[in-house]
């Protein structure tokens, strides 16, 4: 389901976080994903998909997504709790993002990942989870390929980077929303061991 992202006020959220996929070789990739645990719906309000960037260009993008978060939260009287979750192969930016930008930053849930797709596929096929129209994830879903099974031809929730494009969007947006399944109570969800503890 898309959606053209101009009017947060007319959504419903009561929630927003941020999934980010950081990459050298391939591009980085911040998602704000707003969404209401109660009516079990989710939008994507903001999307940026970028290469060749220094950490503090990095940096710079994701406070952008935080504190454009909380403005977006407190204009609905809500308290601007954001958390962001990256993939935690970046200790060191993370680390950077807590320390030097006051960011709640922490390693994403990364387990069952072939699970965690198929639960936001579903999302995204039932019109429970939105993205913007022409945007990063609608050109990169657009272009993504599942694999086969070479025995039955089915297909099975694993992504064919070979045949495809690396989804670094998708990934983002998967970030956040192993917090949102979590917080839904979904098997697909898990909560960033980081923010555990």
């Amino acid at each position: 389901t898309y959606f053209i992202p101009s009017n947060l006020s007319a959504l419903n959220f009561t929630n927003i976080c941020i999934g980010v996929d950081f990459g050298f070789s391939d591009c980085n990739a911040v998602v704000s994903l707003a969404y209401n645990k109660d009516t079990r719906q989710a939008w994507v309000i903001r999307e940026n998909k970028f290469n060749h960037a220094t950490i503090s260009g990095i940096v710079d993008i994701i406070h952008e997504h935080v504190e454009d978060a909380k403005t977006a939260l407190l204009s609905k009287g809500l308290e601007p709790d954001v958390d962001t979750f990256c993939d935690p192969n970046e200790k060191s930016i993370i680390a950077e993002l807590r320390r030097n930008y006051n960011i709640r930053a922490y390693g994403a849930w990364k387990h069952d990942k072939a699970m965690a797709i198929e639960q936001l596929a579903e999302e995204l096929r039932t019109g429970r989870m939105s993205i913007p129209l022409h945007g990063a994830l609608d050109d990169e879903m657009d272009s993504v390929l599942y694999k086969r099974d070479e025995a039955t031809d089915a297909i099975i929730p694993e992504l064919d980077e070979e045949l495809g494009v690396h989804p670094d969007a998708v990934f983002a947006l998967l970030y956040a929303s192993r917090q949102y399944f979590h917080e839904l109570g979904l098997e697909a969800g898990g909560e960033s061991k980081d923010k555990k503890t």
